[in-house]
């Protein structure tokens, strides 16, 4: 395996995985291509980004990526996409992965990771695996505000 770190010119690169994987089970999701990158490139200009691009020989395999936050306890790194090409899930590359990400983390001063991931066994139960637990403390909520009506 071999590990790139991320600059704002790799958005090109994982676009397509992104799609391919996304657009997919368990997400379903409509990317397209013009909607990754403006995402992706958002992402990319935030403060303190920092993503990993994993190749196996010249062929991209996944990527992580997101950004430090401070908190009033230390430093928590937000992941806000985690890919691995739909070929090579189940085959252990996203441990691979994280376990990269987690080391390079540490030696730069990050006390704890933190992410939002889809309630689902494939998903949430990946990062159960891996050390991680749900929260208890917060919860993530939302409210469509496009296409309901006000009112009775």
């Amino acid at each position: 395996m071999t590990y790139i770190e991320m600059k704002d010119e790799d958005i090109s690169k994982i676009t397509d995985l992104y799609i391919r994987t996304f657009n997919q089970e368990p997400w379903n999701d409509h990317w397209e291509a013009w909607s990754v990158q403006k995402r992706l490139n958002q992402m990319a200009k935030a403060p303190d980004f920092y993503g990993l691009m994993m190749y196996q020989d010249d062929s991209l395999v996944g990527f992580i990526l997101g950004n430090q936050q401070q908190y009033y306890d230390g430093i928590k790194f937000e992941i806000k996409e985690f890919c691995i090409d739909p070929h090579h899930q189940s085959g252990g590359y996203g441990t691979k992965l994280l376990v990269e990400l987690e080391k390079r983390l540490l030696v730069q001063g990050i006390d704890e990771i933190i992410l939002l991931t889809l309630k689902d066994p494939r998903t949430e139960g990946f990062y159960h695996k891996k050390g991680y637990v749900t929260s208890n403390d917060m919860i993530m909520m939302n409210k469509k505000i496009r296409g309901k009506k006000n009112g009775g």
